[in-house]
């Protein structure tokens, strides 16, 4: 008798044990899985409309001496087609208008623009935009003074467009100018024009 009395003992003593080692589970808000956030990368190929715009005021100069100022808003706008290796390919229409004045004499309007192809380079790695015009055709009208018939050159573009988002970009361009003045009316001497011009633009893909 006494011997069952220490056996049931015994065994009530490992029960005990095995009920306090059970782990117990806490309870806790299960979640569901989170998918991980897709980043859309932004649009570096594609068809691309570039308008930028500008305020500019400049000297007029004759000889080295300056004979007036020119104030003028300038808009510059590129199309064309960014491929995967980066080349873009296009062309640049160019409009300005305006007024300048010389000595005493009232402002005169002025309007001018001037169109070419373009090639260039965008640059995935650095953010950059370069690209160089080759003016063919423009004209240039001064009331009251005269009209340029034609107007051929270059133009060099730097630019920086920065993202934000899959299909806008915005950011600084600067252009560098040199352009000819050719077949002017009565008392218009062809003339060069050259200059450094920042701008600020846009760059949409489609």
């Amino acid at each position: 008798m006494r011997a069952l009395i220490i056996l049931t003992l015994l065994l009530l003593t490992q029960f005990t044990m095995a009920q306090d080692q059970t782990p117990v589970v806490e309870n806790q808000n299960l979640t569901e899985t989170q998918e991980p956030e897709v980043t859309v990368a932004p649009r570096n190929t594609g068809f691309v409309f570039n308008p930028t715009v500008t305020l500019t005021s400049r000297k007029l100069e004759f000889n080295d001496q300056q004979v007036g100022k020119m104030r003028v808003v300038q808009f510059d706008s590129k199309v064309g087609y960014v491929f995967n290796f980066g080349l873009f390919a296009g062309a640049q229409l160019n409009y300005t208008t305006g007024s300048m004045s010389s000595g005493g004499a009232a402002d005169t309007d002025v309007s001018t623009h001037y169109a070419g192809p373009t090639v260039g380079y965008s640059s995935e790695s650095t953010g950059f935009f370069v690209s160089a015009t080759y003016h063919l055709l423009g004209s240039s009208t001064m009331a009251g003074l005269g009209k340029y018939e034609k107007i051929q050159g270059l133009q060099v573009d730097i630019a920086y467009p920065m993202t934000v988002n899959e299909n806008l970009k915005f950011g600084p361009q600067v252009s560098i100018k040199h352009l000819d003045l050719k077949e002017g009316t009565s008392g218009l001497a062809d003339d060069k024009f050259k200059e450094v011009t920042p701008y600020f633009g846009l760059w949409l893909y489609f």
